[in-house]
């Protein structure tokens, strides 16, 4: 199989290179890196033309009207037009892969060729490269995660961006997404759900993405909303794309970790209200 590695980059210039230099220094080698920059004014571009024809380049325009959700979309969308490989590797131009991030994921494809998708844990690090945790080792099984949300009504059991890849087959017929429903959701979560919802999912179980949190991110944005209102987010985002593809919804009141985040939110200010009321004169 012929093997695709897509970057997406947006100003990240202090990281970039170390990117670059974990797609270009796997075990297995990549057959093609492509990266799309979205018009970074940072010295991005400098840093990417230095590789030369290790790698191919797409320069484009930067959107300041649209979210950063779509421009990440767009910038995947169009590394793919450009991309040839039978499986399409994603990483974001802040994250990294460990060197057998290929080799793995590879290695567990072969045991079902047919899989759209396959995602992996984590090391996460912060900005300055200290690591702060990993993800668990232990997965749902795929074959029992669908079941698992429809059980326990709870969606977004997936990884960002860079812990994702796909094949060939699955994003032709999915991109270009649409995101006319105008909900926060980026393109790892519609992806990752399509492909649980129509296809078949695989998991490489030790981690093999280097996952660097920013503030400026967009994961970083949907981790500071409340517990309660990110579950009622991915649960609203898992039902309106199972209702493109027929599949019954789910929903947040049967979920009990649902009230403990509810509580946990209202019980702050209930008490703050409390104090004001009978203490503070």
């Amino acid at each position: 199989m012929k093997v695709s590695i897509l970057i997406n980059n947006f100003n990240n210039g202090p990281w970039l290179r170390e990117c670059v230099d974990s797609a270009l220094q796997q075990t297995q080698p990549a057959d093609e890196i492509i990266v799309y920059d979205d018009g970074s004014t940072d010295d991005s571009l400098s840093i990417l033309r230095a590789y030369g024809d290790r790698l191919t380049l797409i320069p484009g325009k930067h959107n300041a009207s649209r979210t950063g959700i779509i421009n990440q979309h767009d910038a995947i969308h169009t590394a793919f037009l450009a991309a040839t490989g039978d499986h399409i590797h994603l990483l974001d131009g802040d994250d990294a892969y460990l060197p057998g991030r290929i080799e793995s994921y590879e290695r567990v494809w072969l045991t079902q060729p047919t899989a759209g998708m396959i995602q992996g844990p984590r090391q996460i690090i912060d900005r300055n490269g200290r690591q702060l945790k990993s993800d668990p080792h232990v997965l749902i099984p795929p074959e029992k995660q669908l079941a698992w949300i429809y059980r326990h009504n709870r969606a977004g059991t997936f990884y960002p961006t860079s812990s994702l890849a796909f094949s060939r087959d699955f994003l032709h017929r999915y991109l270009p997404l649409d995101f006319s429903d105008g909900l926060p959701l980026g393109t790892d979560f519609r992806l990752a759900t399509l492909a649980l919802l129509t296809s078949r999912i695989l998991i490489s179980s030790a981690p093999q993405t280097i996952y660097r949190i920013l503030l400026s991110s967009i994961s970083s944005s949907q981790r500071r909303m409340p517990q309660a209102a990110l579950t009622r987010l991915h649960c609203q985002g898992f039902n309106l794309i199972a209702t493109q593809c027929e599949k019954p919804p789910i929903s947040y009141w049967r979920d009990r970790r649902y009230y403990r985040q509810s509580l946990r939110e209202i019980a702050p200010k209930y008490i703050g209200d409390l104090f004001a009321r009978f203490i503070v004169r």
